[in-house]
């Protein structure tokens, strides 16, 4: 489809200027060029092969009767503590079911692959009343919590990026980092940390040990 776009914005191009059609087999030359190089480079650059990645098919609901429980042993190697003696002589046969099993439209249906999961959880044995998939969800939930991304990372690189004020260069290091894991802890427990209203007593030990840091 990029290709086509580009083949057509190039004829409009190459109509409107001196060159020839003959000039057209280069360019789509130096074209496909250009995508396989880029996808040389990602699969050079980016983990396809990572056998975490691989076997975490597990997790897609749609496609569960294509995976295999080999796929489910090898997080349960990697990371044994996933589950407990018992929960790891019922898995297997979670999975098997799970396989088979005619899931509702709320687990086939859903749009997030957390969502989904949760909706597994909620299943129930219909002759016990227990959850159906208790050991199997364990599994998947430990692989769904997993970190994948630097989110949190540039998350925090933002929120120092608003601290640049006129008096940043006031601060030190150590002050700066103090404030900013303050100001997440605040937010991280639903707090607004910009409408804090402190005590006369605490503006006063805050002032005094600012002067005390300052004079040191």
């Amino acid at each position: 489809m990029m290709t086509s776009t580009l083949a057509q914005n190039v004829g409009t191009t190459y109509h409107n200027t001196d060159r020839t059609v003959t000039d057209l087999p280069a360019f789509f030359s130096s074209v496909r060029k250009f995508f396989s190089n880029a996808c040389t480079y990602k699969l050079g650059a980016f983990p396809f092969g990572d056998p975490v990645l691989v076997n975490a098919r597990i997790l897609d609901i749609q496609h569960r009767q294509q995976c295999k429980f080999s796929q489910v042993r090898f997080f349960l190697e990697r990371y044994p503590h996933f589950l407990t003696k018992d929960d790891k002589k019922k898995v297997e046969e979670e999975f098997i079911t799970f396989q088979c099993d005619p899931l509702s439209p709320a687990v086939s249906e859903a749009e997030r692959v957390d969502t989904a999961w949760h909706e597994v959880s909620k299943l129930k044995d219909t002759a016990t009343g227990q959850p159906k998939y208790k050991a199997l969800f364990k599994v998947a939930k430990s692989v769904l919590v997993m970190y994948h991304s630097n989110a949190d990372c540039e998350r925090i690189f933002s929120h120092v990026n608003k601290n640049k004020t006129e008096f940043r260069s006031s601060l030190s290091t150590k002050v700066l980092g103090s404030l900013m894991t303050r100001k997440m802890m605040m937010t991280a427990s639903g707090d607004k940390w910009h409408s804090v209203n402190h005590s006369k007593d605490q503006l006063k030990k805050a002032k005094q040990c600012t002067m005390d840091n300052n004079n040191a």
